[in-house]
């Protein structure tokens, strides 16, 4: 738990861990062991090293898992705390894959999909990825078939 708290520290996402519902905080806790988990038992892999890419890896880790409103509310605290272009193009591009996801169940999610798409473009980077999005997404809409990711 220690670990966890200097973790909130580092970032400064002690006052948005803090405004989380107790089921959140707990399913936030929960991702961060397993991120911590896996720095410990790859040192030289991936380490957050601001508190949009542990809140964007958190996110990515809670999609698969089915915690999709939870997702979307830790990559748009992402987007209000990243300091950096990359940090801001993998929330965009997270954002885009969870409305990509939800496009058939959330009336908005196609158009959230394309802003979050466009939003990544401008990055530069991710570029073959969000168009093959946009492309499913236009095809979707004229009735092609769905491709998996």
């Amino acid at each position: 738990m220690g670990e966890w708290f200097s973790l909130l520290r580092e970032f400064r996402l002690r006052s948005f861990y803090m405004s989380l519902p107790a089921a959140e905080k707990r399913l936030l806790a929960s991702l961060a062991r397993k991120i911590l988990l896996a720095v410990r038992s790859c040192p030289l892999g991936f380490r957050p090293r601001t508190a949009a890419q542990f809140l964007w890896v958190a996110a990515a880790n809670a999609l698969p898992r089915g915690h999709h409103p939870f997702a979307e509310k830790l990559l748009l605290q992402a987007l209000q705390v990243a300091a950096n272009e990359q940090d801001r193009a993998c929330a965009h591009a997270n954002l885009a894959q969870l409305y990509f996801e939800l496009r058939d169940r959330l009336p908005d999610a196609r158009e959230k999909c394309r802003m979050h798409c466009e939003a990544t473009l401008r990055t530069g980077l991710f570029t073959c990825w969000v168009t093959k999005i946009l492309k499913e997404l236009e095809e979707g809409e004229a009735g092609g078939a769905h491709c998996p990711l």
